[in-house]
C-alpha cells in the first residue's frame, strides 16, 4: 500500500503493540454499576417535616406523630439518615416509593404495623399543608445518561455509539419534560377556570399549590437538561479538535465545582 512497507504484517503487529486499551471489561462493569447504584438510590419524594410533627428522637431514629382511623394515634419510626436538617428548624424527609415504615400504636403495641411511604406522605402533608416534592423518573434517567457521558469523557471517549446513545436519552427526556409541563399547565387552567366565580375550599387550594410547585419543578428540570445538552454539544466539538478530557457540566458548574457531581 506504500513503498515504505508500513502495512506489512510484521510492521502492523509492532504498531498494534503500542496501542493502549482505553477501557477494560471490568472497568466498564464497575463504572456503570456504580453510576446505576448512585442514581437509582436517589429519593422519589421529599416532604417538609415541622418540629411539632416530631414526637421523639433517639440515637438512630426520629418518631413522627401519625393519626389514623377514628381517633387512633401512633408514631412512625424513621431512620435519621432519611432526614435533612434545615436552617429554619424544619426537616426534609426523603423517601422512595418502595419504602415501608413501622407504625407503632401508642396504646396497643400488638396493633403496630408497617405502612407504605405513599400513606405517610398523604397524612403528613395533610397535617402541615405543605405539598410534597416529587423526583421524576425522567430526572433519574437524565442524570444516569449524564453521569455515563462523564464516565466516558474521563476516559477520553467523546464519540461513538455509546456517546450517541446517552446523548439521545437526554434529548428524549427534554421532550418528556416539555410534554409534562404542558400537561400540568392544562390541569392548572382547568382548576382556575372551575373556581373562577366561587371561592375554592382548602383542599382545592392545596391541590392548586401542589400543581404550581410541580410546574416549577418540571421547568427547572427542563432548563437543566437543556443547558446540559447545549454544553455537551459545545464540549464535543471542542474535544474532537483538541483531544482534551472535559467533564460534561454547565459553564457555571465548571467554574464553581470542577469535580462536583452535577
Amino acid at each position: 500500500m506504500n513503498k515504505n512497507g508500513d502495512y506489512l504484517l510484521k510492521n502492523l503487529e509492532e504498531k498494534f503493540k503500542q496501542n493502549e486499551v482505553v477501557l477494560s471489561e471490568n472497568e466498564i462493569i464497575e463504572g456503570y454499576e456504580k453510576i446505576k447504584r448512585d442514581v437509582f438510590a436517589l429519593p422519589d419524594v421529599e416532604i417538609v417535616i415541622e418540629p411539632w410533627q416530631i414526637s421523639q428522637k433517639d440515637e438512630d431514629f426520629i418518631y413522627l406523630t401519625f393519626d389514623y382511623g377514628i381517633k387512633n394515634q401512633g408514631e412512625v419510626r424513621i431512620h435519621k439518615y432519611q432526614f435533612l436538617t434545615q436552617d429554619n428548624g424544619n426537616y426534609k424527609l426523603q423517601m422512595k416509593h418502595s419504602d415501608f415504615f413501622l407504625l407503632v400504636d401508642s396504646e396497643h403495641q400488638s396493633k403496630s404495623r408497617f405502612i407504605k411511604s405513599s400513606v405517610l406522605v398523604e397524612q403528613l402533608t395533610s397535617d402541615n399543608l405543605r405539598p410534597a416534592t416529587k423526583f421524576y423518573s425522567a430526572r433519574k434517567e437524565f442524570i444516569f445518561a449524564l453521569d455515563s457521558l462523564n464516565f466516558l469523557a474521563q476516559k477520553d471517549i467523546h464519540t461513538g455509539e455509546q456517546v450517541e446513545k446517552y446523548f439521545s436519552v437526554m434529548k428524549s427526556k427534554l421532550k418528556d419534560s416539555s410534554e409534562a409541563i404542558e400537561n400540568v399547565d392544562r390541569k392548572i387552567e382547568a382548576v382556575v377556570e372551575q373556581y373562577k366565580y366561587k371561592a375554592p375550599s382548602l383542599e382545592v387550594k392545596k391541590k392548586l399549590e401542589g400543581l404550581y410547585q410541580r410546574n416549577e419543578e418540571l421547568k427547572k428540570m427542563h432548563q437543566e437538561i437543556e443547558k446540559s445538552i447545549d454544553q455537551i454539544e459545545k464540549i464535543s466539538e471542542y474535544s474532537l479538535s483538541h483531544k482534551n478530557r472535559i467533564k460534561y457540566l454547565p459553564d457555571e458548574k465548571q467554574k464553581s465545582a470542577k469535580h462536583e457531581k452535577f
